[in-house]
């Protein structure tokens, strides 16, 4: 059985590829815009009450974002094998 801890470590990591990842898309769909303005435009601070970051994706459309894989929650499943 996995524990919380391994879930972060696993989490994390797949977020460190995904950001990695999209952050070169992005400055490659926008190869002469400062740093700053990538920052502004694609990354503005994210705060919903349970989670704040300020490297998540948001989308044109409002209500689309590129969450982090390390806010989501754990929910453990056991059966009855009787």
């Amino acid at each position: 059985m996995e524990t919380n801890c391994c879930k972060e470590n696993i989490f994390s990591k797949m977020d460190d590829y995904t950001c990695h990842k999209v952050f070169r898309f992005v400055k490659r769909l926008n190869p002469r815009k400062p740093m700053k303005w990538i920052k502004k435009t694609y990354f503005p601070a994210y705060d919903d009450g349970k989670h704040r970051s300020k490297w998540i994706l948001n989308g044109s459309k409002e209500g689309n974002k590129l969450i982090k894989m390390v806010c989501t929650p754990i929910k453990r499943h056991f059966y009855d094998t009787n």
